[in-house]
């Protein structure tokens, strides 16, 4: 979806870029998460897995609430626009890449841990599909 919304954003007199450029950018956005996964390897010995995975949708939820409003209402500001865009994609791996594996293996019993993390991974496959 990246590819879209950079689109369009950055659309210049009804051209649109070019997909050199569009890579340039995507590549910028995906080590972006980067920081994410930093922020959660700092954060996760002070608050732990399970606040941290809480905390994950509140700020992309929050962050995709801001880029909506601006996309409405300030279509012009193409800047502040990439500028959100790029603090929620780099929020995107904040607890969800790392925290799923650790939240699992601390929370099921060794003997059925394998299978209990592999069930898990199912059901959210399952939840993406459906939602």
């Amino acid at each position: 979806f990246a590819s879209t919304i950079l689109d369009d954003v950055f659309q210049k007199d009804g051209q649109y870029e070019s997909m050199a450029d569009l890579s340039g950018q995507n590549i910028i956005l995906n080590s972006l998460q980067i920081i994410g996964i930093v922020l959660t390897l700092y954060l996760l010995p002070v608050v732990g897995s399970k606040k941290i995975l809480c905390m994950a949708p509140v700020i992309i939820g929050v962050l995709c609430a801001v880029m909506g409003v601006l996309c409405n209402h300030y279509p012009d500001q193409t800047t502040l626009i990439f500028l959100t865009f790029c603090a929620m994609y780099s929020f995107l791996m904040f607890g969800f890449g790392p925290c799923n594996y650790l939240a699992s293996s601390e929370h099921y019993p060794v003997g059925v841990r394998s299978t209990f993390a592999g069930f898990s991974a199912a059901c959210s496959k399952l939840g993406a599909i459906v939602g």
